[in-house]
C-alpha cells in the first residue's frame, strides 16, 4: 500500500514564479498536451464567438452585489413584482433575513469599503430597516 502511495505522486505548481517570469519576458512552459477548442456545453459542438450569442454580462463587484440583495429584500416587501410570477408577494421573514444578511456584510467589511459603498450599504439598510418595522407592525 505504501509503495502504491508512492507511485501516484503529484506535482506542485506555484503560479506566483511564473507570473514572475512573464513580467519579465520570459514564457511560462506550455503544458505538454494540446488543450482541446472550448466546447458549447449545448450543442456538444466547438463554441463559435460567444459576443455574437450573448450580451456581455455586467461586471459583478461589491456595489451591484448590494444592489442585488437589495433588490430581493424590496421585491420581498411587495414593492417588486416577482420575477418568476409577476405577482408582488410579502414574505416578511425573507425580509428580515435580507436584512440581518446586509448587516452581516457591514459589520464584516467595516474599514474595508469605498467611501461610496459604504454609504450605499448603510443608507440601504436604514431604508429596508424602516420599512421591516413598517410592514411587521402591521
Amino acid at each position: 500500500m505504501a509503495a502504491e502511495q508512492e507511485e501516484r505522486g503529484f506535482t506542485v505548481s506555484d503560479k506566483r514564479f511564473s507570473s514572475r517570469r512573464e513580467a519579465e519576458g520570459e514564457q511560462p512552459q506550455q503544458p505538454t498536451s494540446p488543450q482541446p477548442p472550448p466546447r458549447d456545453e449545448r450543442a456538444g459542438a466547438p463554441s463559435q464567438d460567444r459576443s455574437q450569442a450573448a450580451p456581455p454580462a455586467e461586471e459583478v463587484n461589491f456595489v451591484s452585489f448590494i444592489i442585488s440583495l437589495g433588490t430581493q429584500a424590496f421585491m420581498h416587501l411587495g414593492d417588486i413584482p416577482n420575477p418568476m410570477t409577476q405577482q408582488r408577494e410579502k414574505d416578511i421573514p425573507a425580509v428580515k433575513h435580507m436584512i440581518d444578511l446586509l448587516g452581516m456584510l457591514d459589520v464584516k467589511t467595516k474599514g474595508n469599503l469605498t467611501g461610496e459603498e459604504e454609504r450605499l450599504l448603510r443608507q440601504l439598510l436604514f431604508d429596508l430597516r424602516m420599512r421591516y418595522v413598517r410592514e411587521a407592525g402591521r
